[in-house]
């Protein structure tokens, strides 16, 4: 094996750990009081309202959203640049303020709140380095409709390295970006040199599935988060809540040093101690199971 292909198969062995750590922390799905704590943030939040158009910040410990001109970015704190950019789903009135999870505790959400109640939401906890992302659908037509298909996430990818330098690994396993044809639930994107990259995968699959996609558009590479939803039936004027994505740009190398000098875990680490707690008995969070390859996403 030539040492290129050594370093990537490195690469995606560190990542590999790095996400099966992470969504072990799935059991911190949207419960129905969250989601209507949820829903009552973007309706009708007690901060300051700014519109979308206008610059609002959510700073975390390790990583910071930017909200302004109708685009999000997410930048990791000490980088020069965002890793990820976007446009945003929705336009409305922005609010920052506190949020708890049931899992990661305190920490604080940035809101979106469009016409009718819908949204969409960033997060962010302490000690944590990944930004949480979902958002609100409303059915505002005069009968019941069924929601099938969500896309959530779609954004610009700045890793300072051509495409064709790069890889990604996901259930279809490690492949140069031109022949990556999508992963189900998770996607890591990495430069095989310095190990730095993107992981973005579904942290919750209460109502549906994600699938993950790359694509390259104008010389601009892009991860796309998609949600498939159970044929969720949504009536008249009624809302719902999307499964949570989770994304993190930092090198892997980072998240350990970060933490050491914390004297803690490194926050994969951290995420997989919640998740613990919450393990069949018999269980804990080192049962991961290889990653079987599964046909591409339609």
């Amino acid at each position: 094996m030539n040492s290129n292909l050594r370093k990537q198969w490195a690469t995606a062995k560190t990542i590999t750990a790095f996400v099966s750590a992470v969504l072990l922390a799935s059991v911190c799905s949207v419960a129905a009081g969250e989601q209507q704590a949820l829903v009552g943030n973007l309706q009708a939040g007690t901060g300051p309202m700014l519109n979308a158009q206008m610059a609002a910040s959510l700073r975390g410990d390790m990583v910071t959203v930017t909200v302004d001109q109708g685009r999000y970015a997410i930048q990791a704190q000490g980088e020069a640049a965002p890793f990820a950019s976007g446009a945003l789903r929705y336009q409305g009135a922005v609010k920052v303020g506190p949020v708890k999870d049931g899992v990661f505790g305190e920490g604080r959400e940035l809101t979106i709140a469009a016409a009718a109640g819908a949204g969409e939401s960033f997060q962010v906890f302490p000690g944590l380095p990944f930004v949480f992302h979902r958002c609100i659908l409303v059915n505002t037509g005069a009968v019941a409709t069924v929601v099938n298909k969500v896309p959530l996430m779609d954004a610009v990818l700045e890793l300072g390295k051509p495409a064709d330098q790069l890889v990604a690994l996901g259930t279809g396993g490690l492949k140069p970006l031109a022949q990556n044809a999508g992963s189900y639930a998770w996607m890591a994107v990495a430069d095989p040199a310095s190990r730095a990259g993107v992981v973005g995968g579904w942290l919750t699959h209460e109502r549906g599935s994600g699938v993950v996609f790359t694509r390259i558009d104008g010389g601009r590479l892009n991860l796309e988060a998609r949600l498939s939803m159970a044929a969720c039936g949504l009536n008249r004027a009624k809302s719902v809540v999307s499964e949570t994505f989770i994304l993190v740009g930092l090198p892997m190398r980072d998240w350990v040093s970060k933490a050491g000098r914390r004297g803690g875990q490194a926050p994969g680490h951290q995420a997989a101690a919640h998740a613990d707690r919450f393990t069949a008995p018999g269980m804990t969070t080192s049962m991961v199971a290889p990653v079987t390859p599964r046909p591409s996403p339609n």
